[in-house]
């Protein structure tokens, strides 16, 4: 199964294919994804690794392909950018 990063960045590259086309118009949505990873990884390598859990993820898409992680992320016309 995919990481939620590893989605978000697959989608970015698919965005930005589409952007760089000439014949295909770019995407114009933003998109929003979410989902949970498990952690692996011990931050201090000295440290034996942690039990795996779920840790939830939120990832912004650009229709430009740029993709960005969040703590908590607001589209559309109400959001504060």
């Amino acid at each position: 199964c995919p990481s939620v990063s590893y989605v978000a960045r697959f989608l970015g590259d698919v965005a930005l294919s589409y952007t760089m086309r000439e014949d295909a118009r770019p995407f114009g949505v933003s998109m929003v994804l979410s989902g949970f990873d498990l952690l692996t990884k011990s931050p201090d390598p000295s440290k034996p690794p942690p039990k795996k859990y779920p840790i939830p993820r939120i990832f912004l898409v650009e229709p430009s392909g740029m993709y960005q992680e969040w703590k908590a992320i607001a589209i559309g016309r109400s959001s504060p950018a």
